[in-house]
């Protein structure tokens, strides 16, 4: 994971060099172990790798990966926005009503289970509104443990982002640097695709 940050913060340096500011410091091994007890999973080790170097961002914008601002761990008390903690405690409240708890329907593809949440989907990223990435930790009879999952709160849809957080932290590095992702003042990063649509 070094080598990719160290790529994105070339890129960010060179681009939207107030944005270092917004990356807080790495976390350390106890909040990693922390973590991981309160939300009784083990983290793959790419995502802590990553942890360790950037611990999320400690302001909602810019966002910077594309779906969203990066969430800090939450163990220890910091300017973050919203955290993985915070975040995975909502949806967890949400998942505890039984009527959340029923197959969402087919997802053909079996790469993801058929439910609206999970426990084990661990929230990496969000938009402040519901929305973001998550690390999914009990992927579908097809899915690869660790895949990035994209979830939004008020559909049925968990499209597959990445087979693996370093995959999925690559993609937004390579479209930085190729210019597929770009920066604008009120999205933050997004892909131009997406831009265009806004």
């Amino acid at each position: 994971m070094n080598d990719l940050w160290h790529r994105f913060e070339n890129w960010l340096e060179q681009n939207i060099p107030d944005a270092i500011q917004t990356l807080n410091p790495g976390a350390s091994l106890e909040e990693i172990e922390a973590i991981q007890n309160i939300l009784n999973i083990k983290l793959p080790d790419d995502y802590i790798a990553s942890c360790m170097i950037h611990n999320g961002q400690n302001q909602e914008s810019p966002s910077l990966t594309g779906s969203g601002t990066l969430l800090s761990l939450g163990i220890i008390s910091d300017s973050s926005f919203t955290t993985v903690r915070a975040e995975w405690t909502i949806l967890k409240g949400v998942y505890d009503e039984d009527w959340i708890n029923e197959s969402e329907g087919d997802r053909l593809d079996n790469l993801v289970k058929n439910f609206w949440w999970i426990p084990k989907w661990i929230p990496i990223t969000s938009n402040g509104g519901g929305d973001g990435s998550c690390l999914d930790l009990d992927p579908g009879e097809n899915g690869t443990q660790g895949q990035v999952i994209e979830f939004i709160h008020d559909s049925g849809s968990r499209e597959v982002e990445a087979p693996s957080f370093r995959s999925w932290f690559e993609q937004l590095v390579n479209g930085v640097e190729e210019g597929t992702i770009v920066y604008d003042e009120e999205w933050g990063l997004v892909s131009r695709d997406d831009l265009d649509n806004l």
